[in-house]
Protein backbone atom coordinates (compact mmCIF):
# COMPACT_ATOMS: atom_id res chain seq x y z
CA UNK A 1 0.00 0.00 0.00
CA UNK A 2 1.63 3.60 -0.86
CA UNK A 3 1.86 5.90 1.83
CA UNK A 4 0.71 8.62 1.91
CA UNK A 5 4.52 10.09 1.62
CA UNK A 6 5.20 8.68 -1.06
CA UNK A 7 1.78 9.39 -2.82
CA UNK A 8 2.78 13.24 -2.50
CA UNK A 9 6.43 13.10 -3.55
CA UNK A 10 5.73 10.30 -6.53
CA UNK A 11 2.39 13.22 -8.11
CA UNK A 12 5.36 15.74 -7.70
CA UNK A 13 7.98 13.66 -9.58
CA UNK A 14 5.72 13.21 -11.78
CA UNK A 15 4.78 16.46 -12.70
CA UNK A 16 7.83 17.54 -13.28
CA UNK A 17 7.91 20.03 -10.10
CA UNK A 18 10.90 18.00 -8.37
CA UNK A 19 13.50 16.02 -8.96
CA UNK A 20 15.12 13.15 -7.33
CA UNK A 21 18.26 14.68 -7.43
CA UNK A 22 17.23 17.82 -5.94
CA UNK A 23 18.88 18.86 -2.86
CA UNK A 24 16.27 18.58 -0.23
CA UNK A 25 16.19 19.54 3.25
CA UNK A 26 14.01 18.11 5.79
CA UNK A 27 12.46 19.39 9.04
CA UNK A 28 11.66 17.64 12.16
CA UNK A 29 13.17 14.76 10.21
CA UNK A 30 13.51 11.41 11.68
CA UNK A 31 13.34 7.68 10.47
CA UNK A 32 10.58 7.70 8.38
CA UNK A 33 11.73 10.45 6.60
CA UNK A 34 14.92 8.62 5.78
CA UNK A 35 13.31 5.37 5.15
CA UNK A 36 10.92 7.58 2.79
CA UNK A 37 13.10 9.18 0.85
CA UNK A 38 15.53 6.73 0.14
CA UNK A 39 12.83 4.60 -0.78
CA UNK A 40 11.80 7.33 -3.65
CA UNK A 41 15.62 7.23 -4.81
CA UNK A 42 16.36 10.79 -3.41
CA UNK A 43 20.03 11.54 -3.41
CA UNK A 44 21.04 14.39 -2.40
CA UNK A 45 19.28 14.91 1.19
CA UNK A 46 20.17 16.70 4.54
CA UNK A 47 17.81 15.40 7.31
CA UNK A 48 17.35 17.83 10.72
CA UNK A 49 15.96 17.96 13.36
CA UNK A 50 16.67 19.32 17.62
CA UNK A 51 16.14 15.30 18.20
CA UNK A 52 19.83 13.76 17.99
CA UNK A 53 19.38 10.08 18.89
CA UNK A 54 18.58 9.55 14.96
CA UNK A 55 21.72 11.32 13.64
CA UNK A 56 24.05 8.23 14.49
CA UNK A 57 22.16 6.54 11.57
CA UNK A 58 21.94 8.26 8.79
CA UNK A 59 24.26 6.94 6.45
CA UNK A 60 26.09 8.35 3.70
CA UNK A 61 25.18 10.53 1.38
CA UNK A 62 22.26 11.28 3.09
CA UNK A 63 23.36 14.15 5.90
CA UNK A 64 22.29 14.66 9.43
CA UNK A 65 21.88 18.50 11.12
CA UNK A 66 20.77 19.70 14.10
CA UNK A 67 18.62 22.59 13.63
CA UNK A 68 15.71 24.50 15.03
CA UNK A 69 12.61 24.55 12.52
CA UNK A 70 11.94 28.01 13.52
CA UNK A 71 15.41 29.26 13.43
CA UNK A 72 17.19 27.38 10.77
CA UNK A 73 20.75 28.04 10.09
CA UNK A 74 20.84 27.83 6.47
CA UNK A 75 20.90 30.88 3.48
CA UNK A 76 17.86 31.80 1.38
CA UNK A 77 17.27 29.52 -1.08
CA UNK A 78 20.02 27.19 -0.14
CA UNK A 79 18.01 24.08 -1.09
CA UNK A 80 16.04 22.98 -3.62
CA UNK A 81 13.30 21.70 -2.00
CA UNK A 82 12.16 21.93 2.23
CA UNK A 83 9.96 19.24 3.29
CA UNK A 84 8.23 18.33 6.53
CA UNK A 85 5.97 15.05 7.97
CA UNK A 86 4.23 15.74 10.83
CA UNK A 87 6.69 18.02 12.15
CA UNK A 88 5.14 21.76 13.08
CA UNK A 89 2.78 20.92 14.93
CA UNK A 90 5.21 20.63 17.43
CA UNK A 91 6.59 24.05 16.74
CA UNK A 92 5.33 26.73 18.57
CA UNK A 93 4.75 29.02 15.83
CA UNK A 94 3.98 26.58 13.21
CA UNK A 95 3.41 29.44 10.69
CA UNK A 96 7.26 30.61 11.44
CA UNK A 97 8.94 27.49 11.02
CA UNK A 98 6.65 27.25 7.24
CA UNK A 99 8.09 30.42 6.53
CA UNK A 100 11.73 29.36 7.18
CA UNK A 101 11.29 26.59 5.41
CA UNK A 102 10.51 28.79 2.56
CA UNK A 103 13.27 31.44 2.85
CA UNK A 104 15.71 28.80 2.67
CA UNK A 105 13.82 26.82 -0.64
CA UNK A 106 14.25 27.54 -4.16
CA UNK A 107 11.86 25.66 -5.73
CA UNK A 108 9.15 25.15 -3.18
CA UNK A 109 8.01 23.39 0.11
CA UNK A 110 6.71 20.11 0.71
CA UNK A 111 4.52 20.10 3.72
CA UNK A 112 2.37 16.83 5.12
CA UNK A 113 0.25 17.63 8.23
CA UNK A 114 -2.69 16.93 9.71
CA UNK A 115 -6.03 18.86 8.39
CA UNK A 116 -8.42 20.72 10.79
CA UNK A 117 -11.98 19.86 9.17
CA UNK A 118 -15.67 19.47 11.23
CA UNK A 119 -15.15 15.66 11.16
CA UNK A 120 -11.65 16.01 12.86
CA UNK A 121 -13.14 18.46 15.64
CA UNK A 122 -15.82 16.12 16.60
CA UNK A 123 -13.62 13.36 16.88
CA UNK A 124 -11.68 15.83 18.94
CA UNK A 125 -15.02 16.70 20.98
CA UNK A 126 -15.58 12.96 22.02
CA UNK A 127 -12.41 11.87 22.84
CA UNK A 128 -11.20 9.45 19.53
CA UNK A 129 -8.54 12.39 18.40
CA UNK A 130 -6.76 14.57 20.51
CA UNK A 131 -5.96 18.24 20.71
CA UNK A 132 -2.77 17.49 22.42
CA UNK A 133 0.18 14.70 21.91
CA UNK A 134 -0.01 12.92 25.27
CA UNK A 135 1.01 9.92 23.67
CA UNK A 136 4.17 11.10 21.92
CA UNK A 137 5.45 11.72 25.50
CA UNK A 138 4.28 8.78 27.06
CA UNK A 139 5.81 6.49 24.61
CA UNK A 140 9.14 8.50 25.27
CA UNK A 141 9.15 7.92 28.81
CA UNK A 142 7.92 11.51 29.71
CA UNK A 143 11.10 12.69 28.52
CA UNK A 144 10.87 14.45 25.12
CA UNK A 145 8.17 14.23 22.63
CA UNK A 146 6.61 17.27 22.91
CA UNK A 147 6.66 20.80 21.77
CA UNK A 148 10.43 21.81 21.05
CA UNK A 149 10.90 18.56 22.06
CA UNK A 150 10.34 18.37 25.37
CA UNK A 151 8.21 16.47 27.90
CA UNK A 152 6.09 18.70 27.58
CA UNK A 153 3.17 17.79 25.25
CA UNK A 154 2.75 20.00 22.16
CA UNK A 155 -1.07 21.46 21.17
CA UNK A 156 -1.90 19.44 17.62
CA UNK A 157 -2.52 22.84 15.13
CA UNK A 158 -3.94 21.39 12.27
CA UNK A 159 -4.05 22.96 8.69
CA UNK A 160 -6.68 24.66 6.13
CA UNK A 161 -5.97 25.50 3.04
CA UNK A 162 -7.24 29.20 3.95
CA UNK A 163 -4.90 28.99 7.06
CA UNK A 164 -2.16 28.41 4.62
CA UNK A 165 -3.08 31.12 2.13
CA UNK A 166 -3.12 33.87 4.69
CA UNK A 167 -0.22 32.80 5.97
CA UNK A 168 1.80 33.18 2.66
CA UNK A 169 -0.01 36.04 1.24
CA UNK A 170 0.96 38.28 4.62
CA UNK A 171 4.34 37.34 4.42
CA UNK A 172 4.61 37.37 0.73
CA UNK A 173 2.30 39.60 -0.91
CA UNK A 174 4.27 40.38 -3.50
CA UNK A 175 3.23 37.36 -5.17
CA UNK A 176 0.39 35.13 -6.89
CA UNK A 177 1.27 31.92 -5.15
CA UNK A 178 0.80 28.75 -6.36
CA UNK A 179 -0.05 26.27 -4.00
CA UNK A 180 -1.26 22.08 -4.50
CA UNK A 181 -3.40 20.31 -2.10
CA UNK A 182 -3.23 16.44 -1.34
CA UNK A 183 -5.50 14.65 1.04
CA UNK A 184 -5.48 11.48 2.63
CA UNK A 185 -7.00 9.42 5.47
CA UNK A 186 -5.18 7.28 8.25
CA UNK A 187 -7.40 6.85 11.30
CA UNK A 188 -6.31 7.00 15.16
CA UNK A 189 -5.78 3.27 15.59
CA UNK A 190 -2.89 3.64 17.82
CA UNK A 191 -4.60 5.93 20.37
CA UNK A 192 -7.47 3.74 20.07
CA UNK A 193 -5.24 0.82 21.32
CA UNK A 194 -4.01 3.16 24.22
CA UNK A 195 -7.20 3.59 25.53
CA UNK A 196 -7.97 1.41 28.51
CA UNK A 197 -11.54 1.89 28.19
CA UNK A 198 -12.99 -1.23 25.84
CA UNK A 199 -16.18 0.38 25.37
CA UNK A 200 -14.60 2.82 23.35
CA UNK A 201 -12.30 0.36 21.46
CA UNK A 202 -15.60 -1.25 20.35
CA UNK A 203 -17.63 1.75 19.28
CA UNK A 204 -14.79 2.60 17.06
CA UNK A 205 -14.47 -0.60 15.67
CA UNK A 206 -18.18 -0.42 14.79
CA UNK A 207 -17.85 3.29 13.25
CA UNK A 208 -14.84 2.57 11.38
CA UNK A 209 -16.49 1.50 8.00
CA UNK A 210 -19.28 4.22 8.20
CA UNK A 211 -16.35 6.73 8.67
CA UNK A 212 -14.32 5.61 5.89
CA UNK A 213 -17.57 5.75 3.16
CA UNK A 214 -18.10 9.38 4.68
CA UNK A 215 -14.59 10.27 3.98
CA UNK A 216 -14.59 8.83 0.37
CA UNK A 217 -17.86 10.69 -0.42
CA UNK A 218 -16.34 13.98 1.14
CA UNK A 219 -12.15 13.14 1.12
CA UNK A 220 -11.42 17.47 2.35
CA UNK A 221 -13.01 15.82 6.32
CA UNK A 222 -9.91 13.67 6.13
CA UNK A 223 -7.02 14.02 8.58
CA UNK A 224 -4.14 13.73 6.43
CA UNK A 225 -3.23 17.13 4.28
CA UNK A 226 -0.62 17.75 2.02
CA UNK A 227 0.55 21.37 0.18
CA UNK A 228 3.17 21.64 -2.42
CA UNK A 229 4.11 25.75 -1.79
CA UNK A 230 6.29 26.49 -5.23
CA UNK A 231 8.40 29.01 -4.56
CA UNK A 232 10.76 29.92 -8.14
CA UNK A 233 8.67 31.64 -11.33
CA UNK A 234 5.67 32.95 -9.58
CA UNK A 235 3.94 36.27 -11.11
CA UNK A 236 4.44 39.18 -9.71
CA UNK A 237 0.84 41.08 -8.20
CA UNK A 238 -0.57 42.93 -11.15
CA UNK A 239 -0.48 46.18 -9.03
CA UNK A 240 3.24 45.64 -8.53
CA UNK A 241 6.46 46.48 -11.28
CA UNK A 242 9.91 45.05 -11.01
CA UNK A 243 13.12 47.40 -12.44
CA UNK A 244 16.60 46.15 -12.03
CA UNK A 245 15.38 44.17 -9.25
CA UNK A 246 13.71 45.75 -7.27
CA UNK A 247 9.38 45.84 -6.71
CA UNK A 248 7.48 48.84 -6.53
CA UNK A 249 4.02 50.05 -6.87
CA UNK A 250 3.06 50.43 -10.44
CA UNK A 251 2.01 53.77 -10.84
CA UNK A 252 0.06 53.24 -14.37
CA UNK A 253 -2.07 50.47 -12.55
CA UNK A 254 -2.53 52.55 -9.64
CA UNK A 255 -3.72 55.75 -11.98
CA UNK A 256 -6.92 53.57 -13.82
CA UNK A 257 -8.01 53.07 -10.52
CA UNK A 258 -7.06 55.71 -7.97
CA UNK A 259 -6.72 59.36 -7.44
CA UNK A 260 -3.27 58.90 -6.39
CA UNK A 261 -0.48 61.23 -5.94
CA UNK A 262 2.72 60.39 -7.54
CA UNK A 263 6.20 61.89 -6.03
Amino acid sequence: MTSFYQMVFGRLLKEGRIDRSDSLLVVCGGELDYRELKALGFTNVTLSSLDTSFADRVEAPYRWAREDAENLSFDDGEFDVVAVHEGLHHCRSPHRSLLEMYRVARKGIVIMESRDSALIRAGCAIGYVADYELEAVADNGLRYGGVSYSSIPNFVYRWTERDLVKTMNTAHPEWVHDIKYFYNTTLPTGRIKMARNPLKKLLYMVAMPAIYCFLKLFPKQANRFGFWVRKEGLALQPWLKEMDGTIDADPAYFATRFNTKQS
